[in-house]
Order: C-alpha cells, then sequence, then structure tokens
C-alpha cells in the first residue's frame, strides 16, 4: 500500500504526474509487466494489460486520457450503435467512441485537478474490465466487427485446451445425470439443486478459465440466481440447468477460441474480509450434515465445493485465503490437474487416496509464504482429516474459517 499512499499525498501536494506515476507503480505486478510506462518532462505515456485489451493512456499537466480498443468496423450499422449507445449509459467514468479508421474504443478522460487516485483508479478499472469482457461478446453476436490486434496474448496448446474442454463437458453431464436419477427429485430438493449447479458453474469458471461467452454466461447465471426477481427456487434452477444444457450443444471450436492465457490489471470482483469468509463456512458448512445422514455423498460435497467456489468466483480475497483455496481444488480436482500435467503430490491419481502429510505441508508452505505479512497465520493443520474427499473437504474450511488473518501493524514513524 506504499505506492497508494504516495499516490494520495502526492495529489493533495498538487503533485499530478508524481501521483499518477505512483498509482502506476500500485498497479504494476512485476511478476506479469501488466504495466508499462515512460514519464519526459511533464509528459506520462503507459499501458496496462487488462485480459486481451491493452489500454493506452497519456498524461500531460492538466489531463488523462486513456483508451482501449474493443473492435474494427468497415460500415455503421444500427443494430451494434444502438447496444453500444445504451451501454454509455451504464457507464460511471468512461464512454464508446468510433474513431475515423472505423475502430469501437472504451474511452476515460479526467483532469488532473479533480483526478484524485480513487477517481483515476475506478476510472481505469471500468474501461479496461469492460473493454475485455465486450469484446467477444460483440464479436459473438455481431458478424460485421472483426477483432482488433491481440499480441499479448499467450495461446494455449491444443492439448491443453482438449483437457479443459473435456473436463468442462464431463462435469455438465455428469451433474446433469445426478439431477435425473431420481435420488433427490429437484422439484422437490430445490435448495440440493442449487448447490449442485452453481457449485459447478463456479468450479467450471475457476478451473477451465474460459473468456467470452461462456463466461458471461457464468457471470449472468450466478447475477440471476441471486437476483430478488420474486422467482421461486426451483424455476431459478431450471434456468440454470437449461442454459448449463445449452452450453454443451456448442461447437468445440467456438469454445476453443475463449481459451487462452492473458494477464490482468484488475479484478472483476470487489475486496472482502478474511471474517466475511469465515462466516459464511460457518453458516453453510452445517448444510452438509443432512446429505451425510441420508446417503447422498455427492450432493454434500457440493456444499464446501458451492463455498469455495462462490468466495473465489464473488469476491477478491486475501491473498492467503486466495492461495490455500486453490489447494482446496488441487486436491478436489486431482484428476484434472493430472491430465494438465500438473502433479503435486497431494492424491494418488491411480486410487485416489489423499497424502494426508503431502497436504499439510502444502498448506503449511502457503502460510509461511504470507506470514510476513501476516504474522498471526498459524493453520491448525491438526484438525485436517484426509481419510476421503468429504473429510478433506469439510476439515478444510473449517481449518481456514479458525485462521487468525490479523495484518501485521504499520511500523511508527521515528
Amino acid at each position: 500500500m506504499a505506492w497508494w499512499s504516495r499516490a494520495v499525498h502526492a495529489w493533495e501536494a498538487q503533485q499530478y504526474l508524481d501521483s499518477v506515476e505512483a498509482l502506476l507503480q500500485y498497479l504494476l505486478d512485476p511478476a506479469r509487466q501488466n504495466v508499462q510506462w515512460t514519464r519526459h518532462d511533464d509528459q506520462i505515456h503507459f499501458t496496462l494489460l487488462q485480459g486481451s485489451k491493452v489500454v493506452h493512456g497519456h498524461v500531460d499537466g492538466e489531463r488523462l486520457r486513456a483508451e482501449s480498443r474493443v473492435a474494427h468496423t468497415r460500415e455503421l450499422q444500427v443494430a451494434w450503435m444502438r447496444r453500444l449507445l445504451e451501454a454509455n449509459g451504464d457507464l460511471n467514468f468512461s464512454h464508446y467512441a468510433l474513431d475515423e479508421q472505423g475502430h469501437i474504443s472504451l474511452v476515460t478522460f479526467s483532469f488532473l485537478l479533480d483526478g484524485s487516485p480513487y477517481k483515476l483508479y475506478h476510472a481505469l478499472r471500468e474501461l479496461a474490465t469492460h473493454a475485455d469482457k465486450q469484446d467477444d461478446l460483440l464479436l459473438d453476436e455481431f458478424d460485421r466487427l472483426a477483432p482488433v490486434e491481440m499480441e499479448h496474448i499467450e495461446p494455449m496448446s491444443e492439448e491443453e485446451k482438449a483437457v479443459r474442454y473435456e473436463f468442462f463437458v464431463q462435469e455438465i453431464r455428469r451433474v446433469l445425470a445426478l439431477l435425473d436419477d431420481g435420488a433427490l427429485p429437484p422439484e422437490q430438493f430445490p435448495a440440493a439443486a442449487s448447490y449442485l449447479l452453481l457449485s459447478l458453474v463456479y468450479r467450471l469458471d475457476y478451473l477451465v478459465k474460459p473468456e467470452g461467452y461462456t463466461m458471461e454466461t457464468f457471470e449472468r447465471l450466478h447475477r440471476d440466481f441471486f437476483t430478488n426477481d420474486g422467482r421461486t427456487v426451483q424455476a431459478k434452477n431450471h434456468d440454470l440447468r437449461r442454459e448449463l444444457a445449452a452450453l454443451l450443444e456448442r461447437p468445440r471450436e467456438e469454445f476453443y477460441e475463449e481459451l487462452y492465457l492473458v494477464p490482468a490489471t484488475f479484478g472483476i470482483t470487489e475486496a472482502a474480509t478474511h471474517d466475511l469468509f469465515a462466516n459464511f463456512v460457518r453458516s453453510e458448512l452445517p448444510h452438509m450434515e443432512w446429505y451425510i445422514e441420508h446417503d447422498h455423498p455427492d450432493f454434500a460435497l457440493a456444499i464446501p465445493d458451492y463455498i469455495a467456489g462462490y468466495s473465489l468466483f464473488n469476491h477478491a480475497l486475501p491473498p492467503p485465503d486466495r492461495d490455500l483455496l486453490h489447494l482446496y481444488w488441487c486436491v478436489r480436482a486431482y484428476r484434472y490437474f493430472a491430465a494438465l500435467g500438473l502433479q503435486y503430490g497431494l492424491v494418488d491419481p491411480a486410487t485416489g487416496r489423499l497424502n494426508g502429510s503431502a497436504i499439510r505441508q502444502a498448506v503449511q508452505a502457503v502460510c509461511r509464504k504470507h506470514r510476513e505479512a501476516w504474522p498471526r497465520l498459524e493453520p491448525q493443520v491438526r484438525m485436517l482429516h484426509t481419510n476421503g474427499q468429504m473429510a478433506f473437504a469439510r476439515s478444510f474450511l473449517q481449518m481456514m474459517a479458525r485462521l487468525d488473518l490479523t495484518p501485521r501493524a504499520p511500523e511508527s514513524s521515528p
């Protein structure tokens, strides 16, 4: 947070270029080189990466202007122009524009006099995240629009795409089959169906990481399910199921186009505290018990998967929580990781037997990594039960809920 504080103090002292440069330093992830800039006299030129998009910005002594090209067109059409005009009404800091070369761009502008780091951060975040999301959606819907160059994208091998696609298809089919087998009919047990379907959405989003149409579908399904619109849970489950089944009908080639590796400067989720996550675990995890007692293991396991998936999908968790939940998925989806060539030694892929010692060591390693910032981060690994996936999933989240993520107190000035 030192760079953020420096940006705020510089802006308050009317040292506007120093403030912008400190903000860019705050956004920089050195491992990914997601932000680059040059400063000469009273000018700053910068670029930042967000998924498939590049944001280009320019700052002088008075103003900041940034833009990201979304698509290219050779002719004006009422359909996409109306869509973007309506989209402008939902934006707070940016707007769609069309240049003389036919590039459709998102643009933001601010005078530095009223461009505090808070305002510039949210303006750049809105521009970057919307540009990254809308390019694939516009290209999918309007065939007269063409993509713009994306040189920074790291392609994914055909072998890895095949593994991700097969996992995607198999998981959807497995869940739909569970709903059809009659053990817990969705109309009579709507909560069970909701846990199963939502945990599937979040699991596929986190593990497969599709972009474009599929990512937008997942976000819409999440949004619609939790919207208080008067519909019954049964009706919402029906929509979830229908949309997920429809994803199976899309051509494999279209899904492959949504698989690529990209860096991101901004997350699309809002920051959340560890206490919020811990309370969520405590409120949801006891719902496993009924399904365990009545011998419905798949439905029981959907609940901790839902907790882990929802938390990663809907919140920007503190780094220790985020890393531990990734470890959770390495155990829960061990066959998928093994198919990707990632052998962590946490589960024997041949027998499915969990390696309790390796899992506990992995938990300790995550906590050691973050202990400088969170000195009280001491996991109670003795709580972990590794005699099966059910015992692991429940005990792992219980252990996480008990963690103390009190941050290190800032050093006082002499």
